[in-house]
């Protein structure tokens, strides 16, 4: 899949066409499916490529055991599965809005009290990219913002976020541990914790369920000491 792909999902998504992006959303899957197939075949191989991140395991929180691996920082973290995932995050975000909209882990930190509010916009704002945290300031509909980070997320070489994450851990159907350091207190507890499908959400707890892999919220070389700085992504194993 090249930059091409992502183009045609961007026009689609702007021409509201469901129905493609449906139909293109389940032939990518498969070819995803067997992506992840092959990886869980040869797990070795995808540890023996990766050079691991001194900074990202100095600043990993104690709760986290896995091995902090270098990515690309770039925005592609993923160099070989990149535009895939890109192009199928999109068409999740597009097609089950509002299910991002009213994500589970909105109201679960809504109920945190050590959240620094407890106000739902503001939390989902923070699930958000820059720009599409103003397009919520400006049209106060979640589902519509959902649509719209839809739409940026077809931009190659371009940041990700939380909402990210969410549909990430639904495209690939397996919990996904994001790996916040231990800092922000304020806003941690919506970032450091385990993500399940929300189909699976009702068996979080079952020991066959665990992640076996986690991103980590972390710095490339940049230790941003302003007050409340967000921290970006890695790659756990």
């Amino acid at each position: 899949m090249d930059t091409d792909e992502l183009r045609s999902m961007k026009e689609l998504i702007n021409s509201n066409n469901e129905e493609d992006i449906r139909s293109s959303f389940i032939y990518y899957h498969q070819h995803l499916k067997h992506a992840l197939n092959v990886s869980d075949d040869d797990p070795q191989n995808l540890r023996s490529s990766a050079s691991i991140d001194t900074l990202s395991n100095v600043l990993k929180p104690e709760d986290c055991g896995l091995i902090a691996v270098k990515t690309l920082g770039n925005g592609n973290c993923d160099d070989r599965h990149s535009t895939l995932l890109r192009y199928l995050v999109a068409a999740e975000l597009y097609l089950n809005a509002e299910q991002y909209a009213n994500h589970p882990v909105l109201r679960e930190a809504q109920s945190d009290n050590r959240m620094f509010t407890d106000h739902i916009d503001t939390i989902f704002s923070l699930l958000l990219t820059d720009e599409s945290c103003d397009e919520f300031d400006r049209v106060r509909c979640k589902n519509s913002t959902v649509k719209f980070e839809a739409r940026l997320t077809c931009r190659n070489f371009r940041w990700s976020s939380l909402i990210h994450l969410l549909a990430l851990v639904n495209i690939m159907d397996r919990p996904i541990f994001s790996v916040y350091p231990s800092v922000n207190e304020g806003f941690r507890s919506l970032f450091h914790r385990i993500i399940y499908p929300v189909r699976q959400y009702n068996y979080s707890e079952s020991n066959n369920n665990q992640p076996t892999f986690g991103i980590m919220w972390t710095r490339d070389g940049d230790l941003d000491s302003r007050q409340d700085s967000v921290l970006n992504q890695t790659t756990s194993r």
